[in-house]
């Protein structure tokens, strides 16, 4: 760690216990200031706070500490979310005594001794909601923990049982049968982007298999070989059926029918629950078998397939081999092997029922495209069968007589209800995942029907159509999550609120067999941060929260006094808190991770909109994308970019991190709305500048430290003065529109940095002035790297903190245009130098000559800029242009075809000044003496090169 890093550390732990003894970032109701509410999404208890999770929370707080400064009561509370399996998963491996958790508690300092009591999840609930707190802080976040809050605290669970009874007396919960998630140790989980309750497959969908029944006569009556299939229109085309010669298969009743599947989807409970199993079947004794498509009344044989893969739908899959590339190639090996079954394949010929642009037989074309020779070719495999049934579902056409002309992207529901209807077809459905999905304790994840699940009717039309109607007056970061919400809020149906198994959470009211899920309790939350204030400090019980106190504090129903009587909660706190809630709602802003698009943010919208009032309905939404890692799998010969998690062995312990270099690497790296990949090199980058821009300012408040008295300022003070109100402008503005982290960065300690420097190495003196700057580029560091601002505000003896004073006003009066064009014109002019100067050898430079332009092209932009529509007519009119001849036209025709490029709007004089003024600084700058002449006065042989703005440079 270098001295600057060390020195970092110190100031870190320094302001934030300075921080802490003043109380300065609690927040109370204050009539006399406007509010500003914000949170970010509670994190799961499921380990240490790491790097991936300071990202959004760094944005969240630039936010809140950009907003104090401009005078707004800020308020943001923190929490944790303890519901659901993550606590339950990590005491489990605490009980288990994984060595990698262990090793990892310890990484991270957990006393060893204290370890053994982590098996208990309620302790590492207690345990990590500090350690997260701490890591807030440590991160200089100006939370407010007075109003923490948890999941299952007996609090938090009063509110929640008060949020689904409202939800039922709007009629918004309904229970029906459920296709879930489930894993056979934890039971229901939730599988979606936020992988709350998993280690891996978050994005997976869950696929929907037709069942599909084809008559085993040869067994008996009523008994059925059963295939899953994901194009139930292709049943007329099938030729065969596979199995698998090397698995077990099983009979199993199934009401009054014998269903024959794989012995694994019986053991995996797909088909509703367990079955007893009569009979079994090695695979190779089905094979040469006949079965009954009973669509096409046809008698088709069983055929070997290594492809099927048991643990898929029902291990049975029907042969399609006009339109599956995976049964073409398999039947056509099968055609030249020496074994019995070669002339039972050989007798097969493909049916074809759909046409489309690859043709008749599909499979047959695709596979000769990918040049596919055999069932081992697996990756051509898949991607011809994904070009296939695209191109067939898209412009496919099926030629079934009963059906014909009808597009196969809406035939599919006209095929099933027929066939159905002629029990052909099962009215059970298979649903499995389109990717394997592993919990968090690691086992696999399936898919089981749960005939009375409980939902919220999300699909209710009039919920629907106000939510959207809000959103139009919500603001969004970044602004196209606006444009999407409104197709995520009518894809949305009814989502499974409750669940049954090992769960943390609250009781369901409806039915305490069942705990309300995770995301269900997760919606009207920053409401009840204003209450557990009140339960933390104990001036209310938990047990006092009835549902009739819900209604006053957050409906506005009731009355204190009569209130009093039920509750024993005094009318003044009644009352007080009342307008609480009625001060700090509705809710500013709600940050959270880019997979909560889909997952929290809808619901968190449409339960505001349904239970509350439109004057609590929330305000803002900003979207953090993640910090990623690289991972390498042995599937995938280039590296991916997956999030960086405990689970996925990215996450490393904070503690070891510049907290300003870390925050000032999420602001600048790249826009909050893309993924970062962790670099430590580059947050040492950042650390370093950090370092640069600290030995400038001690540098200024050592060389000017005694304030000279105010004098005429000079146009080089002028400058820095504009430059620096131009920043200003700058920054709040797009603190204001954008919430661009990067550009406000950049502007705070890049082109600042630049600025003063520039103005240092110009000979800038005016000690007053710097000093003025050095506050003001202070304050607007702040928000960004509060640790290092608060040290830069001590070393100039300013009062009180940094963190708690005005952000900079622009002063228009101070910008000037005019004095920023005459700096960048210097600028440009000493850089085209040093690009001349690195292609001469130094002993053959004697001097260099600037030349300005000559008068005529002067004459020639001026009309080009007061009308260039017959700029040509007009220079030829003017004699002293036209003297000039080919030169003059050369020069407006350039003009023309780059009139854009116009940079400057001062004259050849005031150019000429520029450089006088600054030969001094120039020749310090390129090391060189230089001379400056107009054109007219130059001997040079490149004078004619010379342009306004664009002045000739010749070495001799």
């Amino acid at each position: 760690m270098s001295n600057f890093e060390s020195f970092m550390k110190e100031i870190e732990s320094k302001y934030q216990q300075k921080w802490s003894e003043a109380r300065l970032f609690e927040a109370d109701p204050d009539p006399t200031k406007e509010k500003f509410y914000l949170i970010w999404a509670y994190p799961n208890v499921s380990g240490f706070m790491h790097i991936g999770h300071m990202r959004g929370y760094s944005y969240l707080d630039v936010i809140a500490r950009y907003k104090r400064m401009q005078g707004y009561n800020v308020l943001l509370p923190v929490g944790v979310h303890a519901s659901g399996l993550p606590p339950v998963g990590f005491s489990l491996k605490i009980k288990n005594r994984e060595e990698a958790t262990i090793n990892y508690l310890l990484e991270n300092n957990c006393p060893p001794d204290f370890i053994p009591k982590l098996a208990n999840p309620l302790v590492a609930i207690d345990y990590f909601s500090k350690e997260y707190v701490s890591s807030w802080k440590k991160f200089g976040f100006t939370c407010d923990s007075r109003y923490f809050t948890n999941t299952i605290s007996p609090g938090y669970q009063k509110f929640i049982q008060w949020q689904f009874k409202k939800l039922q007396d709007l009629n918004l919960l309904v229970k029906k049968p459920h296709y879930a998630p489930w894993c056979p140790l934890d039971g229901p989980i939730a599988v979606d982007p936020s992988e709350t309750d998993i280690s891996e497959g978050g994005d997976a969908e869950q696929l929907e298999f037709i069942l599909i029944k084809f008559k085993a006569e040869w067994i008996g009556d009523k008994v059925f070989f059963v295939t899953g299939t994901l194009r139930p229109e292709t049943v007329y085309g099938v030729t065969n059926i596979w199995v698998n010669p090397n698995e077990t298969y099983a009979m199993v009743k199934i009401e009054d029918e014998s269903w024959i599947v794989s012995k694994s989807c019986v053991g995996s409970m797909k088909l509703g629950k367990q079955r007893e199993v009569n009979v079994t079947f090695e695979g190779k004794e089905l094979i040469g078998n006949y079965v009954h498509n009973i669509a096409t009344e046809k008698q088709i044989p069983i055929l070997p397939g290594n492809f099927v893969d048991a643990d898929i739908a029902t291990g049975v899959v029907m042969s399609v081999p006009a339109h599956a590339p995976f049964d073409w190639i398999t039947l056509e090996e099968l055609k030249k092997t020496n074994s019995e079954i070669k002339k039972l394949a050989s007798s097969i010929q493909p049916i074809s029922i759909i046409s489309s642009p690859l043709g008749k037989l599909s499979a047959k074309e695709v596979c000769l495209k990918y040049g596919i020779q055999t069932q081992k070719d697996t990756d051509k495999l898949k991607s011809a069968t994904e070009e296939v049934y695209k191109v067939e579902f898209h412009k496919g056409i099926i030629t079934v007589e009963e059906f014909s002309g009808q597009k196969i992207s809406e035939v599919k529901e006209n095929v099933v209800t027929t066939l159905e209807d002629r029990g052909i077809f099962s009215t059970f459905r298979i649903i499995e995942f389109s990717k394997e999905v592993i919990c968090r304790c690691g086992n696999k994840v399936s898919v089981r029907m749960i005939p009375d699940q409980w939902f919220i009717k999300y699909s209710e039309k009039e919920l629907k159509e106000k939510t959207i109607e809000h959103s139009k007056t919500m603001t969004f970061y970044p602004k196209q999550f606006k444009t999407n919400f409104k197709g995520i809020i009518d894809w949305y149906n009814d989502r499974a609120c409750a669940r049954q198994g090992k769960w943390l959470g609250t009781a369901f009211p409806q039915d305490e067999d069942w705990t309300v899920e995770p995301i269900a309790d997760s919606t009207l939350y920053p409401i009840f941060y204003i209450i557990a204030k009140y339960v933390n400090s104990g001036i209310i019980t938990p047990e006092m929260l009835s549902e009739a106190f819900f209604d006053y504090v957050f409906l506005g129903e009731g009355n204190p006094d009569s209130l009093n009587k039920q509750t024993n909660i005094q009318p003044e706190t009644l009352k007080e808190i009342r307008e609480a809630i009625e001060y700090w709602y509705p809710l500013d802003l709600n940050l959270g991770g880019k997979e909560h698009q889909s997952v929290h943010f809808p619901v968190f919208v449409m339960n505001h909109i349904a239970i509350l009032k439109p004057l609590f309905w929330p305000k803002g939404i900003f979207v953090n994308y993640w910090v990623v890692q690289k991972e390498d799998t042995k599937t995938e010969s280039v590296p991916q970019a997956t999030k960086l998690s405990k689970s996925k062995g990215g996450a490393k312990p904070i503690q070891k991190y510049i907290v300003d270099g870390v925050r000032l690497y999420f602001a600048h790296s790249k826009s909050a709305h893309q993924d970062i990949e962790w670099d430590m090199k580059t947050v040492e980058v950042y650390n370093k500048h950090l370092s640069r821009i600290y030995e400038l300012v001690k540098k200024v408040l050592i060389d000017f430290s005694n304030e000279s008295a105010n004098k005429e300022y000079s146009e080089l003070d002028r400058y820095l003065l504009s430059r620096i109100n131009k920043s200003v402008q700058k920054i709040r503005e797009d603190f204001e529109t954008e919430l661009n982290f990067r550009n406000i960065s950049q502007e705070i300690y890049y082109s600042i940095y630049k600025t003063i420097v520039q103005y240092l190495n110009r000979g800038g003196e005016n000690s007053s002035l710097l000093l003025e700057t050095l506050q003001t580029w202070i304050l607007l560091m702040c928000p960004f790297t509060p640790h290092l601002a608060e040290e830069f505000w001590s070393m100039m003896n300013l009062e009180g903190f940094v963190s708690n004073s005005r952000f900079p006003e622009t002063n228009q009066s101070k910008i000037d245009s005019t004095l920023e064009q005459k700096e960048l014109y210097l600028l440009d002019v000493i850089s085209d130098i040093n690009k001349i100067l690195k292609m001469v050898k130094s002993e053959e430079i004697n001097k260099i000559e600037i030349i300005i332009s000559s008068k005529w092209k002067e004459s020639i932009l001026m009309k080009f800029l007061a009308s260039s529509e017959n700029l040509i007519s007009e220079i030829m009119e003017d004699p002293d242009i036209k003297k000039e001849g080919k030169l003059a036209v050369q020069y407006a025709k350039k003009l023309l075809r780059n009139r854009d490029e116009i940079p400057y709007s001062f004259n050849r004089e005031t150019e000429h000044e520029i450089i006088l003024n600054s030969k001094q600084y120039i020749e310090a700058s390129t090391n060189s003496v230089i001379e400056v002449r107009f054109a007219e006065e130059s001997d040079s042989p490149k004078k004619d090169q010379a342009e306004p703005f664009r002045p000739a440079i010749y070495i001799y």
